[in-house]
């Protein structure tokens, strides 16, 4: 498990190195995370408990990356998640960690990618 941590905080330093700016969700995960979420997904803010205390999506809860894998407890295994952060690389370690752990998780990156209009086919 300490070695998982470990190889974890630093997949997500070198990650976050070379990911400056914050990627785009495909439109039907975010549909999809959308849809989870009006059917009772739990919606996580993966950044700092000071970024999230400075803004985040209403209804949802800090659980910051690292500190995710010592607190897999507070995550409700019978409902889907959707993560999100500031650039997309936080949220993309956390979905990584959550799915290895059995969970059904969306990564919509960013609050910006969340709250951005899908456009219509």
């Amino acid at each position: 498990m300490k070695y998982f941590l470990i190889n974890t905080l630093f997949s997500l330093l070198v990650m976050s190195y070379f990911t400056g700016c914050s990627k785009t969700v495909d439109d039907n995960i975010l549909l999809a995370a959308h849809k989870a979420i009006e059917k009772g997904a739990v919606l996580i803010d993966v950044r700092t408990r000071e970024e999230y205390k400075d803004h985040h999506i209403i209804g949802a809860i800090n659980i910051p990356v690292q500190e995710l894998v010592k607190t897999l407890a507070r995550v409700p295994q019978n409902k889907v998640l959707v993560v999100y952060c500031r650039s997309g690389s936080r949220s993309s370690v956390a979905a990584d960690i959550l799915s290895k752990h059995g969970y059904e998780v969306y990564d919509v990156a960013t609050q910006s990618e969340y709250n951005r209009k899908i456009k219509e086919r």
